[in-house]
C-alpha cells in the first residue's frame, strides 16, 4: 500500500536518486540525453518517474521508480550493442542476457543475486567509518553531485511535460 513518509519529496529525490548514482558509476560516458515523465496521484509530489538516460557510448538506460504500486518499485533496464540487463533494486535481483559472440543468434542468459544485506544500511556504516578513521566513504562528493545534476534535469524534463491545469503527464509513461 501507499506510504506516506517521504512524500515531502517527489519519488525522484527519495527513490531514483540512488540509482542515477549507481548507473553514473558503470563508466558508459557522459550523459547525451534525458526523457522523462511522472505523476503526483496520492501526494502533491511526483509518486511515479520514468527515465530514459542516453550515454554517449551508445548505452540507453530506463529508470522507474514508484510509490504508488502495492510495494515501492525501482527498476533499471539497461541497453547496449548484444546487451540487454534489466534489475529490481528492491528484490536485488536481475537478469543479463548477452549475444552470444561466436553465434550471433544465440543469447546467453545470466541471473543476478545482490547479497541480503540493505543497500542504506552499508551506506550509512561506510559514512560513520569515514568519519571515524578518515577512510573514503563510499560516495564522494562529486559523484554525489553528478548523481543530484542528473536527477535535477530527470525532475526539469518532467516539469516540461506536466500539464499545469491537471498536474498529470501529457505523455503517458
Amino acid at each position: 500500500p501507499f506510504q506516506p513518509r517521504g512524500t515531502d519529496v517527489d519519488v525522484v529525490l527519495d527513490l531514483m536518486i540512488h540509482d542515477a548514482d549507481l548507473i553514473l558509476s558503470f563508466g558508459l560516458g557522459r550523459v547525451s540525453k534525458v526523457e522523462a515523465v511522472g505523476t503526483a496521484v496520492l501526494s502533491p509530489q511526483v509518486d511515479f518517474a520514468h527515465a530514459r538516460v542516453e550515454f554517449d557510448k551508445d548505452c540507453v538506460v530506463n529508470l522507474t521508480a514508484s510509490r504508488m504500486s502495492t510495494g515501492r518499485l525501482r527498476k533499471m533496464r539497461l541497453f547496449q550493442e548484444h546487451l540487454y540487463l534489466s534489475v529490481d533494486f528492491l528484490s536485488r535481483q536481475g537478469i543479463v542476457y548477452r549475444q552470444v559472440p561466436a553465434d550471433e543468434s544465440s543469447i546467453q542468459e545470466e541471473a543476478i543475486q545482490a547479497g541480503d544485506e540493505e543497500p542504506l544500511q552499508r551506506e550509512l556504516q561506510a559514512f560513520v567509518q569515514a568519519i571515524l578513521t578518515g577512510a573514503p566513504g563510499g560516495v564522494s562528493g562529486e559523484e554525489g553531485l553528478a548523481a543530484l545534476e542528473l536527477v535535477h534535469t530527470i525532475k526539469q524534463s518532467i516539469r516540461e511535460k506536466t500539464s499545469p491545469l491537471t498536474g498529470l503527464s501529457r505523455f503517458a509513461p
